[in-house]
Parts: C-alpha cells; structure tokens; sequence
C-alpha cells in the first residue's frame, strides 16, 4: 500500500511553484503552515486519495492555486509599504486566506 508522504511532498512543491510562478515566495512560517496544512489533509482523505489519485490531486492542485491567489491578494491588506517591497507571502496572508477560504480542501479541515 502506498504512503501519504509523497503525495503531501508533491503537493507542497506544487504549491512552492505556483507561488514562484506568480513571482512570490513562502515566508518560512507560512511554508510550514501550508506543509503542516497540505499533511494533515492527505492524511485525513488518503483512502480517496489512493482510489481516485487522479482527480483528487486535481481538486488538490486547484484548491492550492486558490488559496495562494487570495495569499497574494491578502498582501495589501496585511502588509505595510516595506513589506509590499518584497515578494514574500507569509503568516499573516496565510491566516487571511484561510479566514476566507476555509473549509477549502487541501488547506483547511
């Protein structure tokens, strides 16, 4: 039988790309919250996860994308001038995504 843990990896790293092709980057706490998020979700669905891989890492990829855009889009909410500088999303657009979002599969219970 096929573990979780490959699955959430990829999915992180699907969520890392999405980010860098929109220009952005996980701040380091906002990267844990996603890895710890993305983990906890796979693990609470494996089983369909392992009958329909396929359209769940579909719904899975497309619920990650989402969720970064309203990251992103957080930004001007929670950020000041100096940290609009940069092109990290963090903590703080982490909780206001998932503020707004959740439940949204596979970010939130």
């Amino acid at each position: 039988m096929a573990k979780p843990e490959p699955t959430s990896a990829a999915l992180y790293q699907y969520a890392r790309g999405y980010a860098s092709g929109r220009g952005y980057q996980f701040g380091s706490g906002a990267a844990n919250d996603i890895r710890l998020s993305i983990n906890e979700q796979v693990n609470a669905r494996w089983q369909e996860f392992e009958v329909n891989e396929a359209s769940m890492l579909q719904s899975a990829e497309v619920g990650i994308g989402r969720f970064i855009d309203a990251m992103i889009d957080a930004r001007h909410s929670v950020y000041g001038a100096e940290e609009l500088r940069s092109n990290v999303i963090g903590e703080a657009t982490f909780a206001m995504a998932r503020s707004r979002f959740c439940p949204l599969f596979p970010i939130c219970r």
